[in-house]
């Protein structure tokens, strides 16, 4: 099977691209819909700068939703960004190897 310039994935039948792709859903829809509803409601009742303070922003409720977050954080490290990353190390190693080029001959070594 020619592959051409591209190495085979790292991981056959897993794609981290795609994990990419698909993870940021939860953790948008986790931090979006609770926590900013909930902010946007300080805003109009307290003002911008309350809602960005350290006083909405260090209370109960919203600590709590962010570390709900922490879920579908861990699914985009684990399932997208690592894999990607291991992808890019194998790659930059793989540079460094000893390969022969197309159309190179071997050196021929004297008996």
């Amino acid at each position: 099977m020619n592959q051409g310039p591209f190495p085979p994935p790292v991981l056959p039948g897993f794609s981290g691209t795609a994990s990419l792709s698909a993870t940021p859903a939860p953790a948008k829809k986790r931090s979006l819909f609770p926590s900013g509803l909930l902010q946007v409601r300080d805003v109009l009742e307290n003002g911008y700068w309350h809602a960005r303070s350290l006083d909405y922003l260090g209370s109960e409720l919203p600590r709590l939703l962010e570390w709900l977050r922490l879920p579908g954080d861990l699914v985009f490290i684990f399932l997208g960004a690592l894999p990607i990353l291991v992808a890019v190390g194998l790659g930059y190693l793989s540079l460094w190897s000893e390969r022969p080029q197309a159309g190179a001959t071997r050196p021929v070594r004297a008996a």
